[in-house]
């Protein structure tokens, strides 16, 4: 059984805790390959793409950590209660 401590526990919740950011990260890379010279221009041609392609990621990837849901939860109930009080 593994332990509250352990390297194994730690490492499953990370994730949780820091959430990758894919569309910044296509729209680095999209970045990076416009800025390079190249006499072709086929990394123009493959970077634009990839910058509006990530900047449509960000907008649909659900970045939400440990933290925020904790945060709803807290907002949700406060709510609840509020209404519960109203209606008694």
């Amino acid at each position: 059984m593994a332990g509250v401590g352990s390297h194994s526990a730690f490492s499953s919740l990370r994730p949780l805790r820091h959430v990758s950011a894919p569309g910044k990260k296509m729209q680095k890379l999209g970045l990076v390959m416009i800025c390079i010279p190249e006499p072709t221009g086929v990394t123009c041609a493959v970077g634009a793409p990839l910058v509006l392609a990530g900047r449509y990621v960000e907008r649909k990837y659900n970045s939400a950590t440990v933290h925020d849901i904790g945060q709803e939860t807290t907002k949700t109930i406060a709510t609840i209660r509020n209404f519960k009080s109203n209606i008694m």
